[in-house]
Order: C-alpha cells, then structure tokens, then sequence
C-alpha cells in the first residue's frame, strides 16, 4: 500500500515537496483530465505542468528516485500551479 509511504513523505520532504491526494471516484473529471486509468497513479508537477507519471505501487527508495529525476528536468512554461492529481508531488515550493 502507497499511502503509508505518502505520507512518510509528506512529512519528511515537505521542504522539497507537496504532496497531494485525490479520490478518483469523488473527482472523476479531474482524473479524467489527467487520463488516471489505474490505481494508484502518480503525477508530479513542476511549474503547472506534468512533468512524469508513475502507475502502480512503488517502495520509497523508488519514488524519491523518480521525484528526484522529475525535479531535474528543464523548467516548463509556467501556467497556473495545479494543486490537485491522483496524487501529486511539486517540486518546487516558489509556486503559488
């Protein structure tokens, strides 16, 4: 089970990072728009904009892996900081 680690993370990241949770079955356009098929489903976001997807459970060595490589990647157009994904992780704590 993911949420365990999450919220592991939530706690001992939060200078790095927010994460975010979404009840797909509550907010189904949301994960519509995000094209959530699977659960769980991961989208971390820097500057608004989608910057990698992970599907399915992951161990916490893993995920701070794909959240370190995501933080590294080019700077995107900023838009509007998106808040809410399946579950999020912003890098950056600069956006709004």
């Amino acid at each position: 089970m993911i949420a365990p680690i999450l919220e592991e993370l939530a706690v001992e990241q939060s200078e790095k990072f927010t994460i975010g949770k979404l009840d797909v079955d509550v907010n189904v356009a949301t994960a519509t728009k995000f094209s959530v098929m699977s659960i769980p489903t991961l989208l971390l976001f820097k500057n608004g904009e989608v910057v990698a997807r992970l599907v399915g459970a992951k161990p916490k060595g893993a995920l701070l892996q794909e959240i370190a490589r995501a933080s590294k990647t080019p700077d995107v157009h900023h838009h509007q900081t998106w808040r809410h994904g399946a579950a999020c992780a912003r890098s950056s704590r600069t956006s709004p």
